[in-house]
Order: structure tokens, then C-alpha cells, then sequence
């Protein structure tokens, strides 16, 4: 089917007063112009501005947006195009009958059209319709494949591929129980290894399944006892875990009868996936909402490059990416299991290749016990990875890791956002850079550590570390410049470490430190001495070149440490400049008595605002220009789930906290 041209098009906007009206003008090369994508801009409207949702290109005579107009007004709707595919699939229009070449003889499921697929080979473009929903595994048969949707309006952006079963019927009532429900399943279609013990329970809310298809979603908590299961609202057991039939005992959230419930609907996992290709097959994936699957590696497992994807779901893994992968607009929701079981977000690993490299843009992740982790499984240094421009939003007072990198080259990662997030673990073997992210209230033990690598942290901040836990550490290693470290515990220290190892120069210059804790605030350098306090040693010793920091105690005991140096910790400030010959031009504020407190320098860091104040102390700190060059004003507000998803699939950028 060829393109319409720009004069076959009209678009039309909704004119505002009283009463309103729509106007329909056609496109012509005086108000309009054919970009080279296919787009059209739009460029003159009458009572401009006009709200994007109120301005709608559509092909002469055929509606707005119809299968037909492969046009659209690149100003209200992102990649809305209709483009071709080779195979089209709907679960709501479709029939496997179909041959599945156009719209209008599209396919009903992905399993019937898999063989076409496979026959077609490289380079197929497999459509699925917006909107519909595939409650089955999408398995990936080679590489070079594009799987996308079709049909895509400006709040109908993907289709649904769900590794779903409906269990709303069939529960008869425990003897002896109130509340214990119990369903039993005959044939599970999948196996994860370990019996079906990831087997969970899906509730979802009817009154808004429709408006908000994340959150209306609650993983059940899994119970050890039938006993547990009476007297918990909310929860389920699957017995026995290892061999089919099983049974499912539930109790609802509202201790209601399930079967046929007014209030809810209830699922279980199908598939170990619901979408899957082998690890060293790469896919062109985007515009999809890809939720729940039960094994280690659902509901999405593949590599390549995926776009404007929601997933959701998976009892380990939300997504597993092999070799090369480019990873954009996605948002990462995670699965919460009972008894605080969460999933991993991204697994990003190399069975085969080495020498990839992987990007990570604009992505949020919630609730994860990691949101990133990626490792070499085949030997040597296999990965580069970027992330950027990646918010991590976690749960208060646990420790869940925002970046976990193992056997990897090197990783940059700038520009980030994590709240209630705890390690982030980098021992890769090459340069490392962490720059202008934020971490907010990192719960348990935060730290950035490498073993054989070197390592550059610069101009970001960390607020409010590890408070609600008896000990939490901060380990930087080897050029640690221009940050604000803020470590806060209501019940305990802190420590933060200017170098893990002795092996490297360290520099720390230009930091602001606070200490607000209800314990001891250790700055620990880890150096040997060899001949004088402060002076550059020979060998495997390293050097540390301390300077141009400042030091803030708000509470707590604060002091200074030298690992292996006799009588090496220091409570003192000036004693610790002369013993050591560090810090020379570094300056020591103790505000513990400030009834201001942070407020006198900052104008409301509680509340995202390091900016500095007016205070003399303040503009000496920025005579010394520590801390990061172009402080924040607030941290960002986490996004529902309906809100990162919509930002995914229609490509907005998360916001760069700390430019440059």
C-alpha cells in the first residue's frame, strides 16, 4: 500500500469558546509540511496555541488516524504512524483462520502465525494491535525480527502480551476454614527448574482495570501454612511445589468468595515467559506492554533493541538481555511477592560475545530487589554499559541495588535518580565514570566499589545515606571530586571510605561531607604509611591527596581514620591536618548546635533544595567551589506506574538533575 500524500490529508482542531467547534482544514504546503520520516507538521493554527490532545491529522474522508493514513501530525502524537508489517495479529479483530498479511486478515493469536513467521525468516515485521491483549508466550525464532504495534493512537500506544491464566472460577471453600479457598490446577504449561514454587497470584481490582492497568494489580503475599493463609487477607500457598496437579489456597483481600467476584479477578502465570528469544538472537522490540510470566527469566528474555516498552511482573527476572543491547524508554514494574520477595529489573549479561556494548536511557524502575544487574557468564571482560538518564524508586528501609556489575569492562553511569535505593556495586576492570546522579535516602549499605578498576565520581550527591540501619558505608574510590555526601542514620554511623584498597592514587578534593548521625562518622583512608603522614609511597601502597573538602557535623562523633597507621584516627580536625598533611585548605563546620542545622548553608535539603544560601559560611563554600557545580532545587516526585508507563511509550525523556 503506498503512502498518501500530504494533500490527502486534512487535519482538524477543536476551536475553544462558546459554543466549541472543530474546524477541518485541508493540508496544503502553505500550513503543513511532509517531513522525511513520513510525518507531517503541522506549522499554521489558527488560535494557537492549541493543547496537543486537541489537534488530529487524518487522511480525507477515512476518519481520523485510520488504518489507511500512514501520516501523522509528528506534533500530537509520537510515532503514531501505521506502518506496514508483514504479519499482522489481533486478538480482538483477528482469526487464526486469517492468513495474517494485512489488517484486515490479521491473525488471532501469535501461535498460530509462528510458523508463517519462521518461514518468512530475517527481517519480518510482526505486528500486534494496540490495545488487544495476548495472553500467551511470544517465542522469538531467529534474529533480525521487529515486533511492534499497530494501530497506535495517542492513548491506545501498545498491545498487551500477558503470560496470564484467568482463575475466577472453580473455588470451592476449605472444611473447617473461613476464608481458605482452594482451586486445583490440572495441567501447568510451563517449568522453571524449580518445581512451581514461583507459581504467584494475581488481584486485580475491576472497578479500575481499565484506567489504571498497573496498579490495579496486587501480587498476593505467598503464606507457609494453610493456618497463615485464614488469617491473612491478601495471601495465597501453592502445595505441593513440585509435582502437577497442584493446589492453590487463597484467601481474598476482602475475605469474599472469588469465585465470580464483583470486586476482583484473579490470575496465575502460563508460561515461564511471555516473551522470549535466545539469548544471541537480536529484536527490534517496541511500543509493547510485555506483564507476568513465573520463571527465572519472564516475562521478557531477549537482546537487541527495545523501545518504548512497559514490562511488568516475573518472579526473578523482569528482563534478561543478551550480547549487545539498546535499551530506551522502558519502564520496569516490579512484581511484589509475598514475604519481600521482589524481582531483578534488567539483567544485562554476555553468554557468547565479548566485547558488547549496552545502553540504558530513560528508563524508571520500581520496587526492585536489583534494578540492574549485568555480568559476563562465559569467561573474560564482556561488557560496556551506559546508563543514563535512569530513575530507580524503591522501597523505604529496604536495601535494593540500583547497579550491580560484575566481569564488566566499563560502565558510565550519569545523570541518574535513586530513592530508597541501596548498592550500587561496580567492580568492573576498566575506567569507570559516576556522574551528576542523585541517590536519595539509600537504605542499609550504600557503596561504590571496584576491585581491579579505577573509578571517577564526580558532581553527584548522596542524601540522607543509609539512615534506619545500625551501620552503613560509602566507598569511593580513587577520584572523588566535587560530590556532596550526606550521611544520615538515626540509629547508628556512617563510614565513608575515600579508598577501598591500596593500590591506586586516591584524590578526594573539592566534597562536602555531613555527618548527621546517632553514632560514629568514620572517614576512613585506606594507605599505608611508610615514612611520613601524607607524603606519596612506593610499591603497592597508594597515595591520598585530600583537599578543598568540607567536612559539616550536624551529630554524631566524626572523625578521621588512616588504616594501618599507628594511632591513626583522628577526632580532631586540625590534628588530623597535621598528622596526616591532608586537607590543608579544607575547611570544618560544626553546626551541632545550630538551630538551623543543614537549613543555615543549604536553602532545604530535607526537601531536594542544596542550593546554598545567602550565609557567610555558604559563600565561603562556594568561594572553595566544592560540592556539585549547579545544585538541585528538589528531588524528583515518583511517577504511578500509569505515569512512567504513558512517559515510556510515548518517549519522554527523564529530566537531567544536575547539568552541567
Amino acid at each position: 500500500m503506498a503512502k498518501h500524500l500530504l494533500t490527502d490529508h486534512e487535519y482538524q482542531y477543536q476551536v475553544t469558546g462558546e459554543p466549541s467547534y472543530m474546524a477541518i482544514i485541508p493540508c496544503t504546503s502553505d500550513n503543513s509540511r511532509l517531513e522525511e520520516d513520513g510525518t507531517i507538521t503541522i506549522f499554521d493554527i489558527p488560535n494557537a496555541p492549541i493543547a496537543i490532545n486537541k489537534l488530529r491529522v487524518r487522511v480525507k474522508g477515512q476518519g481520523i488516524n485510520p488504518p489507511s493514513a500512514w501520516l501523522y501530525n509528528s506534533v500530537a502524537f509520537i510515532e503514531t504512524e501505521l506502518e506496514e508489517f508483514n504479519f499482522y495479529i489481533s486478538d480482538s479483530e483477528g482469526d487464526d483462520l486469517n492468513d495474517g498479511l494485512t489488517r484486515l486478515t490479521a491473525k488471532k493469536t501469535y501461535a498460530s502465525a509462528l510458523p508463517l513467521i519462521s518461514a518468512a525468516g530475517a527481517g519480518t515485521k510482526v505486528g500486534f494491535k494496540a490495545g488487544d491483549v495476548f495472553n500467551e508466550e511470544v517465542s522469538i525464532p531467529f534474529s533480525n525480527i521487529v515486533l511492534n504495534s499497530y494501530d497506535k493512537s495517542e492513548f491506545n500506544r501498545a498491545a498487551f502480551i500477558r503470560g496470564l491464566t484467568q482463575i475466577s472460577t472453580g473455588w470451592t471453600l476449605k472444611v473447617g476454614r473461613t476464608n481458605v479457598w482452594e482451586r486445583i490446577v490440572n495441567d501447568p504449561p510451563y517449568s522453571n527448574g524449580n518445581g512451581y514454587d514461583n507459581v504467584y497470584v494475581i488481584e486485580v481490582a475491576k472497578s479500575t482495570e481499565t484506567s489504571n492497568p498497573f496498579s490495579s494489580k496486587k501480587y498476593l503475599a505467598i503464606k507457609p501454612t494453610e493456618a497463615d493463609i485464614e488469617a491473612t487477607p491478601g495471601s495465597f500457598r501453592v502445595t505441593p511445589t513440585d509435582t502437577a496437579p497442584y493446589t492453590i489456597q487463597l484467601h481474598t483481600s476482602d475475605s469474599s468468595n472469588p469465585n465470580s467476584n464483583p470486586n476482583y479477578k484473579y490470575f496465575i502465570p502460563n508460561s515461564i515467559y511471555a516473551v522470549r528469544a535466545i539469548t544471541n538472537r537480536s529484536v527490534d522490540f517496541s511500543n509493547l506492554i510485555v506483564q507476568d510470566a513465573v520463571g527465572g527469566y519472564g516475562p521478557l528474555a531477549m537482546n537487541g533493541k527495545i523501545r518504548r516498552v512497559v514490562a511488568q511482573g516475573g518472579s526473578t527476572h523482569i528482563a534478561v538481555i543478551g550480547n549487545s543491547a539498546d535499551i530506551q524508554y522502558c519502564t520496569f514494574l516490579n512484581s511484589m511477592l509475598g514475604g519481600g520477595q521482589r524481582a531483578i529489573g534488567l539483567v544485562v549479561y554476555s553468554a557468547i560475545i565479548e566485547g558488547n556494548t549496552n545502553v540504558l536511557r530513560d528508563c524508571i524502575f520500581f520496587d526492585q530487589d536489583k534494578a540492574i544487574y549485568t555480568h559476563a557468564s562465559s569467561g573474560g571482560n564482556a561488557l560496556s554499559f551506559t546508563v543514563e538518564r535512569v530513575h530507580h524508586y524503591g522501597i523505604p528501609n529496604v536495601s535494593s541495588a540500583f547497579l550491580e556489575v560484575v566481569s564488566t569492562d566499563t560502565v558510565t553511569m550519569k545523570d541518574c535518580y535513586g530513592e530508597y535505593t541501596g548498592t550500587c556495586f561496580i567492580p568492573a576492570t576498566g575506567t569507570n565514570l559516576l556522574t551528576r546522579n542523585v541517590f536519595y535516602r539509600s537504605s542499609g549499605i550504600s557503596y561504590l566499589q571496584t576491585q581491579t578498576s579505577s573509578i571517577i565520581v564526580t558532581n553527584n550527591i548522596f542524601a540522607e545515606l543509609v539512615d534506619g540501619y545500625s551501620t552503613g558505608s560509602l566507598y569511593l574510590l580513587e577520584d572523588t571530586q566535587k560530590n556532596i555526601i550526606h550521611l544520615k542514620n538515626s540509629i547508628g554511623g556512617g563510614r565513608f571510605f575515600s579508598a577501598a584498597r591500596t593500590s591506586f592514587k586516591n584524590i578526594v578534593k573539592y566534597n562536602i561531607i555531613i555527618a548527621e548521625t546517632n553514632g560514629e562518622t568514620v572517614l576512613n583512608s585506606t594507605w599505608q604509611e611508610e615514612s611520613s603522614p601524607g607524603v606519596g609511597i612506593e610499591g603497592t601502597s597508594a597515595t591520598l591527596i585530600a583537599d578543598y573538602n568540607v567536612y559539616i557535623n550536624i551529630s554524631g562523633l566524626f572523625y578521621w581514620q588512616i588504616r594501618n597507621y599507628p594511632d591513626g584516627s583522628f577526632s580532631n580536625f586540625n590534628t588530623w591536618k597535621t598528622r596526616s598533611g591532608q586537607d590543608q585548605n579544607s575547611m570544618f563546620i560544626n553546626l551541632a548546635d545550630e538551630p538551623l542545622g543543614l537549613k543555615k548553608i543549604f536553602i532545604d535539603p530535607e526537601n531536594g533544595d542544596w542550593r546554598f544560601t545567602t550565609d557567610a559560611l555558604a559563600l565561603a563554600i562556594q568561594a572553595m567551589q566544592a560540592g556539585v557545580s549547579n545544585p538541585i532545587s528538589s528531588y524528583p516526585t515518583r511517577p504511578t506506574y500509569e505515569q512512567a508507563a504513558y512517559n515510556a511509550l510515548n518517549a519522554v525523556p527523564n529530566s537531567v538533575l544536575l547539568p552541567q
